[in-house]
């Protein structure tokens, strides 16, 4: 595997890759792929992190690297904002995780998610899906108010239930 292939291994943690899958899993052989393809379609990339894991020694089975689950592990790395989709299908990082990549400072699980959370009145432009969803840092879970404050506005807050 030549540089351009492989996501580096953790600083933090040996035994895990930059963006926090664990070394030499299929999460991992993944990443390795859309970083090696930079712009490519779901089988590209199942393609292509069946062959990085096989020039790696990698023993897995013909469903470790099937559409579905290459899909799968892709929807993990978009719920970390590691990847993105595009309209027409096709799977990119993100600037976010090129820098995780590329920065050895910026790595492990713990330091990305006080690297990722937005400053208190920072703003950003981000893109809805064709589902009308949209990943906002912070939220995963969350129960949330939705304010419309005009065509335009939308304010989003998270609700914190308090039992009585």
């Amino acid at each position: 595997m030549s540089s351009t292939d492989t996501v580096r291994a953790s600083t933090t943690d040996p035994n895990r890759d930059a963006l926090g899958a664990g070394l030499r899993t299929r999460q991992h052989f993944v990443h390795c792929a859309v970083k090696s393809l930079g712009h490519a379609a779901l089988q590209e990339i199942a393609k292509r992190a069946q062959e990085i894991a096989t020039q790696a020694g990698y023993e897995f089975n013909d469903k470790t690297f099937s559409p579905q689950s290459t899909r799968t592990a892709l929807v993990e790395m978009r719920g970390k904002e590691f990847v993105r989709q595009s309209d027409d299908g096709t799977w990119t990082l993100t600037d976010l995780a090129q820098e995780v990549i590329d920065s050895p400072e910026k790595d492990g699980r713990q330091s990305l998610s006080s690297y990722r959370k937005p400053e208190i009145g920072s703003k950003r432009l981000m893109t809805i899906d064709d589902k009308g969803r949209v990943l906002i840092s912070g939220f995963n879970g969350a129960l949330v108010e939705v304010e419309y404050v005009s065509e335009n506005e939308v304010r989003i807050r998270k609700v914190r239930i308090v039992p009585i």
